[in-house]
């Protein structure tokens, strides 16, 4: 039930804050110049400075290398599952696991770039790292 309940809240801030989800991923999509396919998706470099613009990675919780390892995570592209890995870094212990992701889709989805559904799981992810059931923090 507390996985649920946690669900649940994450969809309700996720529906909630949709359309400013969309305008920041428009925003550095468009900041990084690319033209094309590429013009669609946020690359490295953009993510890092979405992060360092709204001081996500301001916490022992929560730090920009952590935030990077979410992005190599969430841009994995593949039809079979990827082994799960352990990852101790200061407080931060997480399991990386990978889904299965629709081939058809990997053909699109640029291998160095997130895509506005992975630029969404990316901002759960790094929001389940610095909020997460182990802190006990509320967010400000």
């Amino acid at each position: 039930e507390p996985l649920k309940a946690a669900m649940v809240d994450i969809l309700r801030v996720v529906h909630s804050f949709f359309p400013t989800f969309l305008i920041m991923f428009d925003h550095y999509c468009a900041i990084a110049g690319a033209t094309g396919p590429g013009a669609f998706a946020i690359r490295h470099n953009a993510f890092h400075k979405f992060l360092r613009d709204t001081q996500i990675c301001d916490s022992p919780h929560c730090t920009l290398e952590m935030a990077s390892l979410i992005f190599q995570d969430v841009n994995i592209e593949s039809t079979t599952p990827k082994s799960t890995r352990v990852i101790d870094q200061a407080h931060f212990k997480a399991e990386r696991t990978r889904a299965f992701k629709r081939p058809d889709l990997n053909d699109e989805n640029d291998d160095h770039a997130l895509m506005r559904f992975e630029f969404l799981e990316s901002l759960v992810r790094i929001a389940v790292l610095k909020y997460g059931r182990a802190h006990h923090h509320q967010p400000s």
